[in-house]
């Protein structure tokens, strides 16, 4: 038996109860520890600026198109340039991060702006405790006033699975294939022409809400890059002059990506007509 003098007197306590009460602080002591690495980050740089809402439709971030910053989100900061230390160096590509310590649990979206033609880099970083979260990587084209957006689930429950992912339509694709032309990671324009007719028939097929057809072009889309990109490597292995079709890598796995993306929203349908197919494959960002 253990005494205790308090304020009212002797407080007795057992071997026992004195555990018990170590233990109560200690998991007392080690949840503030893990709400304490509870976070979101948002990190993008290229010729873009982004803003994210959270599930309570509070607003962080610049918006060009208005000219117009906010800061809703409650415990959060930005970051919108790094400097080089050194003067002889030139500056890094400008940053500009979203994070707070007070994240809420739901979906996210994250709407990057572009402001040139210029590949881009986004990160996330969905954190909710020590060694438990989730980080994310992607990378795009953009071009001025091109809108690409992003969705994210995040949730505090331990161990429960998070995601994030691009949000994807036909406009998209498009004009992911248009930007990486202009950047001439995607040559020449008569594969370019290609490419984007059988996106007009892709496009069609989609309208006709034929999800069969329109499944099957966008594979045979898919079929032509894998194509004209293997030739590329060749030559590239060779160190030899670029073939005149060409797709860069970053080309390859951006359209990759979009093309696999809406793959996903398409139903299998072996008789042609009659799948239901998503209604956001051709709506515009």
């Amino acid at each position: 038996m253990f005494a205790y003098t308090t304020r009212r007197g002797l407080f007795m306590v057992t071997k026992l109860e004195l555990l018990v009460l170590v233990l109560a602080c200690y998991l007392a002591e080690a949840s503030l520890q893990e709400r304490d690495f509870r976070s979101i980050t948002v990190a993008a740089s290229g010729g873009v600026e982004f803003l994210i809402q959270d599930s309570l439709g509070r607003r962080s971030g610049y918006d060009p198109r208005t000219a117009k910053r906010y800061d809703e989100i409650n415990q959060s900061y930005g970051v919108f340039s790094i400097d080089s230390e050194n003067p002889s160096v030139p500056a890094p590509e400008p940053v500009k991060e979203f994070m707070t310590y007070a994240p809420v649990d739901g979906n996210y979206t994250v709407t990057v702006f572009g402001t040139r033609s210029s590949p881009y880099r986004l990160s996330m970083t969905l954190s909710r405790g020590i060694r438990d979260g989730a980080d994310y990587d992607f990378g795009g084209v953009v071009d001025s006033n091109i809108v690409v957006q992003y969705q994210f689930r995040y949730t505090s429950v331990p161990h429960e699975p998070m995601s994030a992912f691009k949000v994807v339509r036909l406009q998209t694709l498009r004009e992911d294939l248009r930007t990486c032309y202009t950047l001439k990671f995607v040559g020449e324009k008569e594969l370019y022409n290609d490419l984007t007719r059988r996106l007009d028939k892709l496009d069609k097929y989609l309208s006709d809400k034929d999800s069969s057809k329109a499944r099957h072009e966008l594979e045979k889309f898919q079929e032509k890059i894998d194509q004209v990109r293997k030739e590329t490597v060749k030559t590239e292995q060779k160190k030899a002059k670029p073939p005149k079709h060409f797709i860069s890598k970053d080309a390859y796995d951006i359209l990759t990506e979009d093309v696999t993306l809406l793959l996903k929203q398409l139903p299998i349908d072996k008789k042609g007509k009659g799948g239901k197919q998503s209604n956001r494959l051709q709506q515009k960002s």
